[in-house]
């Protein structure tokens, strides 16, 4: 009987060791693609703010301070909540490719999360950026 616990806990223990505790800070081609679709959906529906848009990313890329970047990422976020509050379609998009992308309203809680959130705005200015204006 010892000799069966032994097995469980020796094979228990590699399991737990082989599994990778740190956050995934690289987003997946599926993730990219999703926040580029809602970027280039929300560019479509409200092409007035795409300058808008390209100049709160800039100001966001120049931020090297933490606190500063959470507070800035809060202020696009609650812009971006403003343009999309009239369109179901859009907020639900929006919510999904956040819960994919396990990114939040609030925004990054940790230094080590803005890596993430830095290629999640990158990927939806790619979408942004796609749309034209016509």
């Amino acid at each position: 009987m010892k000799r069966i616990i032994s097995i469980i806990l020796a094979v228990a223990f590699v399991g737990c060791a082989s599994i990778d505790l740190k956050p995934q800070t690289e987003i997946t081609e599926l993730q990219k693609s999703a926040v580029s679709t809602v970027g280039f959906l929300i560019a479509k529906n409200n092409p007035d703010y795409v300058p808008k848009f390209k100049s709160w990313h800039e100001k966001w890329n120049t931020i090297t301070e933490f606190n500063m970047q959470q507070i800035e990422y809060q202020v696009g976020i609650q812009k971006l909540a403003e343009i999309i509050s009239k369109d179901p379609f859009l907020q639900m998009q929006m919510k999904n490719a956040m819960s994919m992308l396990d990114v939040t309203f609030e925004g990054p809680q940790v230094p080590g999360d803005i890596d993430r959130y830095k290629q999640v705005i990158d990927y939806f200015m790619i979408g942004v950026s796609a749309q034209k204006a016509d």
